[in-house]
């Protein structure tokens, strides 16, 4: 971790911070972190008001002295901001986040863009079962030993190796992938899909428990499964669906075959609002402007809703588009007269994508 001032001397600055970074990770390798809990908050608070009150030396010398990487190591915070090569190293979430008001920055950041959050995927499980090669099997394989270490309510792994939670994960991609088939179905005949498949007699059936009384569902027709993970995902489902499965050889391109067909779709809207008697303001992504009469308002959000609906189409891929404009004017009735409270214009852009000649 280093701050650093923008000024004449910025390289030395950069390379004083590098050399101190480094002696500072030897410095504090031997310094660990708190347990999560109460005790990291303190350290995390401590390191904190240490940082407030020494901010004006760390910023004066171009970076923050060494005993101050001991209390952001105490704090879990070390690893996190600096790089492997000067003593840094990852942070699984569980140590990173002691708190919820944590988790909640977290989850900005990754809204954000600025962080990425890894998790175990059905590819990875193809990876680790040697039925997918398309990616790094030793890192599907890491994965799958970590996840398989994860606990029960009573406190035992979830599976004994990778290769049982890999197979487990696979098997539920097949059981979801037939249930929302079967709700989508039981929807088109009139049924309430969703809680007719979650009842006891269709899991049953789809459990393919035998007794006494045998029960069964089947579809009317087959499955064409599209995508080029439907021969992986797909080769169990007419087991579960009572119906065949058929995949086309071309099934890998059908999801780019889908994009140039299907319709690009975009939507922007701008605001009017009224702050005083006779001001009508237009609120867009272009900034503010105010206008005397609410049709003139009214028509210059339309122009920017529209403008910006554009773009946005053109920017997706769009090549001609149409655009629809719809207004959602808010009036009050006051003493039999009239009185605009807000509108929003929003313009919907929609158009084929262009292909590359």
């Amino acid at each position: 971790m280093a701050l650093a001032t923008k000024d004449e001397s910025g390289v030395a600055i950069m390379t004083d911070t590098v050399d101190a970074a480094t002696a500072a990770g030897r410095l504090a390798a031997g310094v660990a972190a708190e347990p999560a809990g109460p005790a990291r908050d303190a350290a995390f608070a401590h390191a904190l008001q240490v940082l407030h009150e020494r901010r004006d030396e760390f910023n004066k010398q171009g970076h923050v002295s060494r005993d101050y990487i001991a209390l952001l190591k105490k704090a879990g915070l070390f690893g996190v901001a600096v790089p492997e090569q000067f003593g840094g190293e990852p942070q699984p979430l569980d140590r990173l986040l002691a708190s919820t008001v944590q988790g909640v920055t977290l989850d900005r950041l990754v809204a954000r863009g600025l962080v990425h959050i890894c998790g175990f995927t059905p590819s990875d499980a193809a990876h680790v079962l040697g039925r997918q090669t398309n990616w790094n099997g030793e890192a599907a394989r890491l994965a799958a030993v970590l996840f398989s270490r994860r606990r029960d309510g009573a406190g035992n792994p979830i599976a004994p190796d990778a290769e049982a939670i890999s197979a487990r994960v696979l098997d539920a991609v097949t059981r979801r992938s037939a249930e929302a088939i079967l709700e989508t179905a039981l929807s088109e005949d009139g049924m309430d899909g969703g809680p007719t498949v979650a009842h006891g007699l269709v899991q049953r059936a789809l459990d393919g428990a035998r007794g006494i009384a045998g029960i069964a569902i089947a579809l009317d027709r087959p499955v064409i499964g599209l995508g080029a993970s439907a021969p992986l995902h797909y080769a169990a489902l007419p087991a579960l669906v009572g119906s065949g499965c058929v995949v086309p050889p071309d099934t890998d391109v059908a999801n780019a075959l889908g994009a140039v067909v299907g319709q690009v779709r975009v939507t922007a809207q701008a605001q009017v609002s009224q702050p005083q008697p006779g001001l009508f303001r237009v609120s867009s992504t272009h900034g503010i402007a105010d206008f005397r009469s609410e049709e003139a308002a009214l028509a210059e959000a339309g122009r920017l809703a529209r403008a910006a609906a554009a773009a946005g189409a053109a920017e997706a891929g769009a090549d001609t588009v149409e655009i629809a404009v719809a207004h959602d004017i808010r009036a009050a009735d006051i003493d039999g007269e009239r009185a605009f409270v807000e509108a929003i214009v929003s313009a919907t852009a929609s158009g084929r994508p262009r292909i590359a000649h």
